[in-house]
């Protein structure tokens, strides 16, 4: 388990104690060391931080006497000092003995920890839930400790304790985020460079488009494939805007967590937040717009229409042109009509049909519907409760259909954000099961 460093706080704190038992408590040696989970019967390798009086202080304190002859004043003793990771091999014979003979009494005794109490010299393990985080190890020359005081240095031992357990923590949730912010900078870099090869094309076939567009006639029946290639073009160009700013703000939070207080990086409990689902649109994104529906469903249902007849199906739009208007996200609402077409036309085999109708009504007239069925596999019983799981394909899982399991939990997330909903049932002609029915109910404006 690698040890984690302590912090300047926790450095801090192991000071002032220190500093506690030197001027309030007349200790003449005090030491703070760390180690890692401790395991019965191996040498817990422990760490030196905090020392009083280090010995380079004690020789400069012997060379450099103050006037009066008398050297060190304890009444204005050194303050504790902290060893840097590089001085930590205590340094000079007395340390080196000290050390030694510190690591034989914490592992005496079958390597069970004990509080070892002498006439004028304690060692208290750092003790958190049964765990050995460190050890205290304080001494003094001109008399014995009383009661009262050693209850003092238990609080100090037990305050370091909890200190360290929580700094220790802090640590490794700090290590973890950075771990993770890596990562998500490298994905990051990845994704730029996809991103980067998908605009050259994308803005390429918007040209083509364009360019085919002009060519064309007036009347000619080809000019709906035309504009409907730029208009894909331009929904295409769209998501992958999103998606770059989408990316930013992963970047923007992990770094943010990283940068954060202590405080909020101290975990409450070990339960974790239950994250909602990702969406292609940041929920903060989503603009609630009044119009008619028919602005962004009959323009989907032209492409539709021509990848459904290619595809050897029958395409039955009922598109009334009264239609109240609603209030919706246009780009949102675009994503969830287009996700549950492409299902419907990707899981109707050759000659079915994809039926869509509008203007249906719902809860007193508070929205209104569309309905997309189509004559499909259909969607067994059992698959019903998760098909708006995310990467849940249920029985489809097994079939030669290629699928990610994302679309309906993305059109269910979106659909919940602009205040709708959508049910699923059996596509029903009197007796007869013949596919799937999907009902997205939105709001009247």
């Amino acid at each position: 388990m690698m040890f984690v460093r302590p912090s300047s706080e926790f450095i801090a704190l192991c000071q002032a104690q220190v500093y506690v038992l030197v001027q309030g408590l007349g200790a003449t040696w005090c030491a703070v060391y760390l180690t890692e989970k401790w395991v019965e019967g191996v040498n817990p390798n422990l760490v030196p931080v905090v020392v009083y009086p280090d010995a380079s202080i004690v020789r400069y304190a012997e060379e450099q006497p103050d006037k009066s002859g008398k050297g060190w004043q304890k009444s204005n003793p050194p303050f504790p000092r902290y060893l840097p990771e590089s001085q930590r091999s205590l340094k000079g014979r007395e340390d080196k003995i000290a050390d030694r003979t510190l690591e034989k009494e914490f592992i005496a005794r079958e390597g069970k920890i004990k509080d070892l109490w002498g006439k004028r010299q304690a060692m208290l393990p750092l003790l958190y839930e049964e765990e050995v985080l460190g050890v205290l190890v304080t001494r003094r020359d001109d008399r014995e400790w009383e009661k009262r005081e050693l209850a003092q240095v238990e609080n100090i031992v037990r305050t370091l304790a909890i200190a360290r357990y929580l700094d220790r923590q802090q640590g490794w949730t700090k290590e973890q985020l950075l771990q993770q912010q890596l990562s998500i900078a490298a994905q990051r870099d990845r994704f730029d460079d996809l991103l980067h090869q998908l605009r050259n094309p994308m803005t390429a076939l918007r040209t083509f488009g364009k360019l085919l567009l002009k060519r064309l006639l007036p009347g000619d029946k080809n000019s709906e494939i035309a504009e409907n290639l730029i208009r894909e073009s331009d929904r295409l160009q769209t998501l992958l805007k999103q998606f770059d700013v989408y990316l930013d703000e992963m970047s923007q939070d992990a770094a943010t967590l990283i940068d954060s207080p202590p405080q909020k990086l101290l975990p409450e409990s070990k339960s974790s937040s239950k994250s909602s689902p990702l969406s292609l649109l940041p929920e903060a994104r989503l603009r609630l717009q009044t119009f008619p529906i028919s602005e962004v469903l009959n323009p989907l249902l032209q492409s539709a229409a021509a990848i459904a007849g290619d595809r050897g199906l029958e395409f039955r739009m009922d598109i009334p042109d009264d239609l109240l208007p609603i209030q919706a996200d246009a780009n949102a609402l675009r994503e969830v009509l287009n996700n549950v077409l492409d299902n419907a036309i990707k899981y109707t085999p050759r000659g079915g049909y994809i039926a869509v109708e509008a203007g249906l009504d719902h809860e007193n007239g508070l929205l209104q519907g569309v309905a997309i069925r189509d004559t499909g596999y259909g969607i067994p019983e059992g698959d019903r409760d998760r098909i708006f799981d995310r990467h849940y394909r249920g029985i489809q899982e097994e079939g030669e259909i290629e699928g990610t399991g994302l679309g309906l939990a993305i059109v269910k997330g979106l659909i919940e954000q602009m205040n709708g909903k959508i049910e699923v049932s059996d596509n029903l002609q009197g007796d007869r099961l013949l596919g799937t029915a999907f009902m997205i109910w939105l709001p009247l404006a």
